[in-house]
C-alpha cells in the first residue's frame, strides 16, 4: 500500500510544473483536460495529484492538511480548503470546488489516500501524528489535536432533577428522560485539551499541576515553560475556554464562534493564563440568526452534544461503561488514585468507542465546560426537542458577567456514582477556576462539507 501511494505521489509530472505555473482557473480547466480516463474507474490517483498540485500552490496551508490527515484517519473525507478561505479569496473558491468535483465522484481508496497524505506530511516536516508505538523512538512526544467524526442522532436525555416526595416529605432527586434529536454530524475533539495544545497557542500554561510525575520543561515563543504536556489543561474560566475556541477557530481558517468585541474584561484577567472574567458587556454568536449549531469554527459542545457522545461511549466489546464492573471500568475511567488528586496524560486509559472512533477521558478526568447556561431540558426549545440547547439560554441568552455554565464529564476531584452512570452534568459560575476544569471542542459539519 505504501510503495502505491508513493508511486501515486510521483504521478502526472509531465503535467504538474505547467499546471503550478497556470492560474488558478487555468490549472482547474487543464487538470480536468488531461485527466487519466483509465484512472477515473478508480479516482485515487487523480485525487492524489490534484491534492500535491494544492499542496505545491499552497491553495492548502499546514493547519489544511494536518486536518485533513486526521479527518481522514477517522474514514472522513473532508476538504481542507475551509469555506471561510473560499470566501475571502477567489483562487481557493476556484480549487475547492475543483476538489469538491474530485471528492463528490467518489471511487478513491481512502487507506491509500491517507497513506500518500501522511508520506507528504512528513516531508514537510509536520510529524504531528505519532502513533504510541513511536513514542520510544523520540524523546518526547506531545499529544497533537485529534477530531473524530460523530453523526447526528436521536437520543435520550438523561437528567437527574431534584423534586419533593409528598409521602416522605423530603426533597429526593429523580431521574428524567427527554426524546432528543440532534440533526447535525459533528467533529469532536478525540480527548481533552492538553496543557501542551492550550500553552502553544496561548502562550502561557494555566494548569496548577504543572508539576508532577511527567512534568518537563518546553520552549514555546521563546519562553521555556515547565508542564505536563499530555495531561488535560485545568484551571481556566469558561471565558478563557470560549477565547481558546475562538483561537483554534482562526488557526484552522474558520470564522470564530464567540464574538466577544462588546465585552469589557476585568483588570489583570486573561484567557492565556485562564483568568479571563467580564466586567460587562455581551456575547454574540457568529452564526445565522445566531443559531449555534450553525456556527462554522470550534466550539464549546452543548449539553445536548456532550451526553450523546457519552451515551454512545462503548467498549471495543459493545457494552456501555456504565454496565461494568468497578474492576473494569476503571481500564477507561480516570479516576484511579483519587487520594493523590493527580491527573493523568489523556491517553494514559483504554479508549471508549462512539461509532467506532475512539475517545479518551470521556469521564472521570477534568470536567469540560459547555455552552449552555445552567441546563434544564424540562422546558424544550421546541416541541421536537430538536438542536436543544437548554431552558436558560432561551429566558435569559448571553447573560453576563456571571453566569452558571454547564460542565460534562464527571471530575476526578469529584467521584461520585452519577460520574459513572447516565448523569455526567454540573454548572457553576463562567468565572471559576479550578484545576480539574477544562475544555473539549467540538464543530458542526456542514452540509457542502460532507462527501
Amino acid at each position: 500500500m505504501i510503495k502505491k501511494a508513493i508511486i501515486a505521489a510521483m504521478t502526472f509530472f509531465w503535467t504538474l510544473d505547467g499546471l503550478l505555473a497556470s492560474t488558478a482557473e487555468q490549472c482547474l480547466e487543464d487538470f480536468f483536460i488531461n485527466i487519466d480516463p483509465v484512472a477515473s474507474i478508480d479516482n485515487t490517483k487523480n485525487l492524489i495529484s490534484y491534492l500535491q498540485i494544492l499542496f505545491e500552490k499552497k491553495a492548502v496551508d499546514d493547519a489544511g492538511l494536518s486536518r485533513f490527515v486526521s479527518n481522514l484517519e477517522n474514514g472522513a473525507v473532508i476538504n481542507p480548503i475551509s469555506n471561510q478561505q473560499a470566501d475571502v479569496n477567489g483562487e481557493a473558491l476556484i480549487y475547492r470546488d475543483g476538489l469538491a468535483q474530485l471528492l463528490n465522484q467518489g471511487r478513491f481508496d481512502q487507506e491509500e489516500i491517507l497513506t500518500w497524505a501522511k508520506i507528504y506530511l512528513h516531508k514537510r516536516g509536520q510529524a504531528k501524528f505519532k502513533r504510541k508505538d513511536t513514542q520510544g523512538q523520540t524523546k518526547q512526544t506531545y499529544i497533537e489535536m485529534k477530531f473524530v467524526a460523530v453523526p447526528e442522532g436521536r437520543f435520550l436525555f438523561s437528567e437527574s432533577v431534584r423534586k419533593l416526595n409528598k409521602v416522605i416529605g423530603r426533597i429526593i432527586p429523580i431521574l428524567v428522560e427527554t426524546d432528543i434529536t440532534l440533526t447535525n454530524p459533528l467533529e469532536a475533539m478525540a480527548a481533552p485539551v492538553t496543557q501542551y495544545q492550550w500553552t502553544k497557542v496561548m502562550e502561557d500554561n494555566p494548569s496548577e499541576d504543572s508539576k508532577g510525575e511527567y512534568s518537563v520543561v518546553v520552549d514555546i515563543a521563546g519562553k521555556s515553560m515547565q508542564m505536563q504536556p499530555n495531561n488535560p489543561v485545568g484551571n481556566i474560566t469558561w471565558w478563557s475556554a470560549v477565547s481558546f475556541a475562538n483561537r483554534i477557530s482562526k488557526i484552522y481558517g474558520f470564522e470564530p464562534v464567540y464574538d466577544l468585541t462588546d465585552v469589557i474584561w476585568e483588570p489583570g484577567t486573561s484567557a492565556a493564563s485562564g483568568t479571563l472574567v467580564p466586567k460587562e458587556g455581551k456575547i454574540k454568536i457568529n452564526a445565522p440568526g445566531g443559531n449555534y449549531y450553525k456556527a462554522k469554527g470550534y466550539r464549546l459542545p452543548t449539553a445536548a452534544e456532550a451526553e450523546y457522545i457519552r451515551k454512545n461511549a462503548l467498549t471495543p466489546d459493545g457494552v456501555h461503561y456504565s454496565e461494568l464492573e468497578p474492576d473494569e471500568m476503571i481500564k477507561y475511567v480516570s479516576l484511579k488514585d483519587y487520594s493523590s488528586r493527580q491527573l493523568y496524560p489523556v491517553d494514559a486509559l483504554v479508549p471508549l468507542e462512539v461509532n467506532g472512533r475512539k475517545f479518551y477521558d470521556l469521564v472521570g478526568g477534568v470536567w469540560e465546560w459547555l455552552w449552555d447556561l445552567r441546563h434544564n431540558y424540562m422546558e424544550p426549545l421546541s416541541d421536537l426537542n430538536v438542536d436543544p440547547i437548554g431552558r436558560s439560554l432561551i429566558s435569559r441568552p448571553f447573560e453576563l458577567p456571571d453566569s452558571n455554565r454547564g460542565l460534562s464529564g464527571g471530575g476526578l476531584y469529584d467521584p461520585s456514582n452519577e460520574s459513572f452512570g447516565v448523569n455526567h452534568f454540573g454548572y457553576t459560575s463562567a468565572s471559576t477556576q479550578r484545576n480539574n476544569y477544562g475544555l473539549r471542542l467540538v464543530r458542526t459539519i456542514h452540509p457542502e462539507e460532507r462527501y
